[in-house]
């Protein structure tokens, strides 16, 4: 089967059995994960209205028979959430009995019913090769990108080097050497946490015999070998920001800065070197098992070792990159020093609520944790922060609602995932399926974040090649599967900065608009609406845990 033929069928596996079942225009609504649950999983869906409907029954109707299989009484709504909620009353519903394998809706008295959903053990079994879609159409030069045409041909014009390749980072075509290195990085340690099982886990749909979110990451190695071509060269971005930015809405290959005027902007900095040195250390360890990739291998830790000497000599600070490298670079050689040194670094970091390509605290204290105990204890106080604050929430959500705010709910989840894989501790299991649910459709929008997958999902991301198409008639809608966008924002802040971006009138989830946070579906709504690179990534990592 190709990629695009499994792309379709994705869609369609997530759409077809839910067009009958849409929420109607009444005063209830149902928000469900709408790609389904886990047999064994607590499965919660929260029901929003404005009248009171404690003590009102509930039902779930399998799809397949017609029949109800589980009927309840809805509990007593949740009390102080009124800024998580636009609606006066938001119940939780519990149908956690239910385990046997099937479709689903959940109905009400007044015969409401949420979108469709699956209870099913693989339920996540094809997200990766969805999330693995938007990659490839994110993929910049002669790489054989999805979607477009081979593109940027000529990066860069000021330098006598080929750096082609690469993604481009998110909205536009700029390429970020941080958001290469992270974007790589957490596809590598989605493999690498299942290398005892991947060709069992990972889909080849190419058939070349390396998993496919592999030969992704190699997309992101190749051009990262590029960008530091000597000791006295690192590019850390090959783009200018007034060219792209000053085009409009273009295809990559129809960029005028295809050909000309794509410079290449160079700079020794602690933090892009330090995440530069971990991701070519991890690389290291992958391929010096593939016999046709040793030399590859060499390659990518000899790179990891001048990137990571040379950060340690450029300032202070960014000790969570130095403290990940090295720890990279001791499960790359064993040698004792690095682990010495990680130890270090990590001493001079605390617990952190955010994680994303900016802060890699918890991804440190998850990759050290395994050789330092402290390390893992302050992964615990992390994710017990995470947990906390997700509990205390009516959806689950887990941080601030900021930029990209999405994406680092995912990565606390993640945290949540790496504490346990250390420890066996499962204390922390509500807030890796709340941040899941979450994703996938519990949360006051009733949409699930994930373009191309579930009933209702993004159809208009602030994408130059989605918007393209969709111009041009190639897409009925502004999307491309398996992007993530940047997600809800803080609302005052959206009120004070950004409300010019959406003209009155274009808001279709207006009713469902919180005083604590705003979720556009524009294309023009690019806070809330860009997808970047290392969002999918991040959701692969994700829901790698998901393959055992």
């Amino acid at each position: 089967m190709n990629r695009l033929v499994l792309v379709l069928s994705i869609i369609f596996f997530s759409t077809t059995f839910s067009n009958n079942n849409l929420c109607s225009a009444k005063e209830n609504f149902i928000r469900v994960n709408q790609l389904g649950y886990l047999g064994k999983d607590v499965k919660l869906a929260v029901v929003s209205s404005n009248y009171n409907l404690e003590g009102k029954k509930f039902s779930i109707r399998d799809l397949n028979t017609k029949k109800f299989v589980f009927n309840d009484k809805i509990e007593s709504a949740v009390p102080g959430v009124e800024r998580q909620s636009s609606f006066t009353f938001n119940h939780i519903i519990d149908f956690s009995p239910i385990e046997a394998r099937g479709s689903y809706r959940v109905e009400l008295e007044d015969k409401t019913s949420s979108y469709s959903f699956e209870i099913r053990d693989h339920a996540y079994r094809y997200m990766i090769d969805s999330l693995l879609h938007f990659l490839r159409a994110q993929r910049c030069g002669n790489t054989k990108p999805e979607l477009h045409q081979p593109c940027h041909l000529h990066d860069a014009t000021n330098f006598s080097l080929d750096l082609s390749g690469g993604w481009h980072d998110a909205g536009d075509f700029l390429k970020f050497t941080r958001s290469e290195s992270y974007t790589t990085y957490t596809l590598l340690l989605s493999y690498e946490i299942n290398k005892a099982n991947n060709s069992k886990f990972f889909s080849d749909l190419d058939n070349n015999g390396t998993a496919d979110v592999l030969d992704e990451a190699k997309t992101g190695l190749d051009y990262l070998v590029k960008v530091y071509p000597d000791e006295k060269t690192f590019v850390y971005l090959v783009g200018d920001f007034k060219g792209d930015h000053s085009q409009g809405v273009r295809m990559p290959e129809d960029d005028k800065l295809s050909k000309t005027n794509r410079p290449a902007l160079v700079r020794f900095h602690r933090n892009e070197l330090g995440q530069y040195a971990f991701t070519m250390a991890l690389a290291s360890t992958i391929f010096r098992d593939m016999p046709q990739y040793r030399n590859k291998s060499e390659q990518y830790l000899k790179l990891a070792k001048r990137a990571y000497n040379k950060a340690k000599t450029l300032g202070t600070g960014e000790y969570d990159k130095l403290c990940l490298a090295a720890t990279e670079l001791y499960i790359a050689t064993k040698k004792i020093d690095y682990l010495g040194e990680a130890k270090r670094f990590n001493d001079k970091l605390s617990s952190s609520n955010w994680g994303n390509w900016s802060d890699n605290t918890n991804l440190a204290h998850a990759r050290l944790g395994s050789f330092y105990k402290k390390a893992a204890d302050k992964l615990r106080r992390s994710v017990f922060s995470f947990h906390n604050t997700s509990l205390n929430h009516l959806f689950g959500y887990s941080v601030k609602y900021e930029w990209s705010g999405l994406y680092v709910a995912i990565s606390s989840a993640t945290a949540s995932w790496f504490y346990k894989s250390l420890t066996n501790d499962d204390s922390y299991d509500d807030l890796t399926r709340r941040i899941r649910d979450y994703l996938l459709g519990v949360n006051p929008w009733g949409i699930c974040f994930i373009s191309g997958l579930g009933t209702q999902n993004p159809e208009n991301i602030h994408n130059n090649v989605a918007v393209s198409l969709k111009r041009s008639g190639s897409l009925k809608i502004g999307t491309v599967t398996g992007a993530i966008p940047g997600g809800p924002f803080k609302r005052t802040e959206w009120e004070e900065k950004w409300r010019h971006l959406v003209p009155k009138g274009e808001d279709k989830y207006a009713e469902f608009q919180t005083l604590e946070a705003v979720y556009f579906d524009h294309a023009k709504a690019y806070p809330t609406n860009e997808p970047c690179i290392y969002g999918s990534s991040e959701a692969i990592l994700f829901f790698s845990f998901y393959l055992k």
